[in-house]
């Protein structure tokens, strides 16, 4: 018998079983494609028409109404389809909410069926195994061009070639959380495997994060060690894994000062950038973000209320950009490369309102219900968001999008059916 056969003429509950599995199958599918870049988004479509075809639609919108953050963060995927209605490049404004589509999808499907907490422990392997994979195809690209063509490509967008630098620095950090949280003896029954592959796999990415040397990224694993190191101190009272995790921090600057010579130039970059004037001609990242966040401050004055709309973002800044005669901006193009920016730049005060509430608003409501997971998550996404446009990226928007709701919804309602 087909599947078509099956499904129309089978019982109800043999096919409520199947659109259950592949729910389930398709989630694995996203969580493990997402650090190669690829597929990903046919996965999603297919997710979200397997939650259609399913049926049962009028329970699962009651579902959802009755979870407030559901409605909260589909509602920033619906401000930026409000903001088509004002903004004049309305090409821009349509590619941009496709982009950005996953931020209505995941809510909507995951919010009215989360999954379990058994699922999410596999949904996080498949992810982690993806990131794995992915790795290990670096480094071998990596060898092949040192050894066959004396090529070194081991640094910074020359090795990540997959995904840009600071998304897939992102994705490597949070598997370091997710492996560190794991730890606790409340969550051990989490691990598929041994703690020793775990403390493993956490040098394993942090080396991968030294390679791809994204500030970002570096900063990010500093921060998110040293909260965890309060959280182990502090509430565990694990003190023999605060220590590790320690003298993980202290190694990582050790390799980073005395054997990545590259890496350590872009950490002092960096903090010369912020501590210096920066000229309109100069090429250096963090200095051209110092003036385009300069730059965007000025258009967020003229347009506080709504906005420049959906799609003009690009346009305004471009205009800016050539008033001030900012060089290296012009020339690229580039967007607010920071998410808070780019948000307020085309939907105004209401869209930044409504950003802010969709991550401070479900981090408040974990932290109350001692969930603290998300709020990891949370933290890792917002510094990310104050240096990249995240959500201009299907890397960004797919990743934030499903592991916001996955965290969320199945750790703050303690889901614990479709096992």
């Amino acid at each position: 018998m087909t599947l078509k056969n099956l499904l129309t003429h089978s019982s109800p509950l043999t096919r409520i079983n199947i659109h259950n599995k592949l729910h389930y199958v398709l989630a694995l599918l996203i969580a493990f494609t997402l650090p190669f870049g690829k597929l990903t988004p046919l996965f999603i479509g297919l997710f979200f028409a397997n939650w259609l075809f399913e049926g049962n639609l009028n329970m699962k919108f009651k579902t959802l109404i009755n979870k407030k953050t559901a409605i909260l963060f589909s509602s920033l995927y619906l401000i930026h389809l409000i903001g088509l209605l004002y903004t004049s490049n309305i090409n821009s404004g349509f590619f941009d909410i496709q982009v950005k589509l996953s931020l209505l999808i995941f809510p909507l499907v995951i919010g009215s069926k989360p999954f379990s907490k058994k699922q999410i422990t596999i949904l996080f392997t498949a992810f982690i195994v993806g990131l794995i994979y992915a790795c290990i195809y670096l480094l071998s690209r990596s060898f092949s061009l040192y050894f066959t063509d004396n090529i070194n490509t081991f640094f910074y967008q020359y090795f990540s070639v997959l995904i840009h630098t600071s998304y897939f620095s992102m994705y490597l950090n949070l598997a370091i959380i997710w492996l560190l949280y794991n730890q606790y003896p409340s969550e051990s029954h989490n691990l598929l495997w041994s703690k020793n592959i775990s403390y493993v796999l956490i040098l394993f990415f942090s080396f991968i994060i030294l390679l791809v040397s994204s500030k970002s990224g570096l900063i990010s694993i500093s921060l998110t060690l040293l909260v965890l190191i309060g959280y182990l101190v502090f509430r565990k009272k694990m003190f023999a894994s605060a220590f590790i995790t320690v003298l993980i921090i202290l190694g990582t600057f050790f390799i980073i000062k005395h054997q990545l010579p590259d890496t350590h130039q872009r950490m002092e970059e960096f903090f010369t950038a912020v501590n210096s004037e920066n000229e309109n001609t100069t090429t250096a990242s963090t200095s051209t973000r110092l003036l385009i966040w300069d730059v965007s401050t000025q258009v967020i004055k003229n347009n506080f209320i709504f906005g420049v709309g959906t799609g003009d973002v690009k346009e305004a800044l471009k205009q800016e950009y050539e008033r001030k005669e900012i060089t290296n901006a012009l020339k690229h193009g580039f967007n607010a490369h920071n998410e808070f920016y780019q948000v307020f730049l085309a939907l105004g005060v209401i869209g930044f309102i409504i950003l802010i509430l969709s991550l401070v608003y479900p981090m408040y409501l974990s932290y109350q219900n001692k969930q603290f997971l998300y709020i990891f998550f949370g933290v890792l996404i917002i510094f990310n968001f104050l240096s990249e446009s995240m959500l201009e990226t299907q890397a960004g928007v797919m990743f934030f999008a499903f592991f916001n709701s996955l965290i969320f919804f199945s750790y703050y309602y303690k889901n614990d059916v479709l096992e």
